[in-house]
């Protein structure tokens, strides 16, 4: 399936390209995430689940912004597919994704981290795209897709980061709820959050980073580099 998804993921059109250039893609990290756009497969997916939620040839995603879900190896683990100009997504991870930490990562993300960088987890591409910009080039910045750090993943950072987790989800209250935990009226209990999760797990260096801004690749489209540097240079 992973190389049936790579197949559909082709260098994108005019439409796509300008605007992932206008939402800050550089040519360089849109080669290096894989990104690209989504042109059906001449074959059937081989994943009877996936042809019938989104075609056999995941006619569904057509035209759409294509990007690769990976493994910590950096393994294709999966798919988003986002609409051109409309925060529409849709996601697909193979059976593989199962027992992988699955996420988009920068290029060279692993050995980043080996070599004693920081890891910076965000929520979006664009979010990553943003970070990317202004973090120091020995770091690594993650995009969960979703407000949550799953076990996979902090097992991933126990195990591979030693210099520190910054944690940049999103300031609405779904992303301060993944980063600081929060208490379930429902079921009377407090539900853990990232910055929990990790330190419990023995990940040492870890924080969340306070900025100004709906998420950082906001910042990015209000205020530009100087705002991305202010909240997030200094770190």
């Amino acid at each position: 399936m992973a190389e049936w998804i790579a197949s559909g993921i082709q260098p994108p059109g005019r439409e796509v390209a300008s605007y992932l250039a206008g939402r800050g893609v550089s040519i360089g990290l849109m080669e290096g995430l894989g990104v690209g756009e989504w042109i059906p497969p001449g074959d059937s997916a081989p994943d009877a689940e996936f042809s019938r939620r989104y075609g056999s040839r995941g006619q569904a995603f057509g035209g759409r912004i294509a990007v690769p879900i990976r493994s910590s190896r950096g393994e294709v683990v999966g798919l988003e597919a986002r609409a051109v100009g409309e925060k529409i997504l849709s996601g697909y991870r193979t059976p593989e994704a199962a027992w992988n930490p699955s996420w988009v990562q920068t290029p060279g993300a692993a050995k980043a981290l080996w070599d004693g960088g920081r890891a910076w987890v965000v929520e979006g591409l664009f979010d990553l795209v943003a970070l990317y910009k202004v973090v120091p080039r020995g770091d690594a910045v993650f995009a969960t897709l979703r407000a949550a750090l799953g076990r996979r993943e902090v097992e991933f950072f126990r195990r591979f980061c030693t210099a520190g987790v910054v944690m940049a989800y999103d300031n609405d209250e779904t992303g301060r709820r993944a980063t600081d935990g929060w208490y379930d009226e429902a079921e009377e209990r407090h539900r853990m959050g990232a910055l929990r999760a990790l330190e419990r797990a023995g990940v040492s260096h870890v924080r969340a980073c306070k900025y100004l801004g709906k998420d950082p690749g906001a910042v990015w489209e209000t205020r530009g580099i100087e705002g991305l540097t202010a909240d997030f240079g200094g770190i």
